[in-house]
């Protein structure tokens, strides 16, 4: 082999060196990317799964005491009104309840009480900066169950990684359409016919015919709370939805 040969095959060998030890360290690199992805990704389902599962607790908190007063959350107990149900401005029962107000009153409690529940600061032991901006949240109620959808967006950070979510959702499988709707007809039905009379016959036709198992309770002022009792509820207790009835 000549000499120039010689410098030519050395000139192809340290190219080709220069080309190997390229792709390898190229390669290298997309492999720490990957894996500091996958670190991040780990966090943000981690932090989406928690305020899920928070979601869904302020949701049941929410069904269970709307429910108990009659549609509301907000109205206090007096001996008056010991349940703390919805009253209209003469005393009797708010007959205008309806889905569409008690969806407003489940999105309005859980975006009050959804902070009660999360709290970052297991991820920030961790190592992650989590920044979130205040919910905006929209509720659906059928027969059956109850879906919240909640706008949040959370950001969240580590070892220069960012990653955002914004949306959460949740449901539970509790019939508070059926006992609004309900509770609704029959106040409605009773106060439009009033006599003076509370029509036991005529609530007891209603819910026998929904197979629901109902009690009415006197209070001290002459009223009466009628006790819906739902046992379809798959939960570990029965859904019970309270009206005042004013004889």
């Amino acid at each position: 082999m000549s000499k120039k040969s010689q410098i030519t095959f050395f000139i192809v060998l340290g190219v080709v060196i220069i080309l190997i030890a390229g792709v390898f360290l190229s390669l290298n690199n997309a492999d720490n990317v990957v894996i500091e992805e996958n670190i991040d990704d780990r966090g943000s389902i981690e932090v989406k799964n928690y305020v899920t599962s928070c979601l869904e607790d302020t949701l049941l908190d929410a069904s269970y005491l709307l429910a108990y007063k009659g549609g509301t959350t907000n109205t206090p107990t007096s001996d008056a009104n010991p349940y703390g149900i919805r009253l209209s401005l003469d005393g009797r029962d708010d007959t205008s309840i309806s889905l569409e107000k008690v969806s407003k009153e489940v999105s309005k409690y859980v975006k009050e009480n959804i902070f009660l529940c999360v709290d970052f600061e297991p991820f920030t032991v961790q190592g992650y900066e989590v920044d979130v901006d205040p919910p905006f949240v929209e509720s659906t109620i059928s027969n059956t169950n109850i879906i919240v959808h909640m706008q949040m967006p959370v950001e969240i950070k580590k070892d220069g990684m960012i990653n955002s979510i914004e949306r959460f959702s949740a449901s539970v499988e509790i019939p508070l359409g059926k006992a609004v709707t309900l509770s609704k007809f029959i106040s409605e039905d009773h106060l439009n016919d009033y006599d003076g009379m509370l029509h036991v016959d005529e609530i007891n036709l209603i819910l026998n015919t929904d197979q629901i198992q109902y009690e009415i309770i006197p209070l001290e002022d002459g009223s009466f709370v009628l006790e819906m009792v739902f046992k379809e509820n798959r939960g570990t207790e029965n859904f019970i939805f309270n009206t005042r009835l004013n004889p």
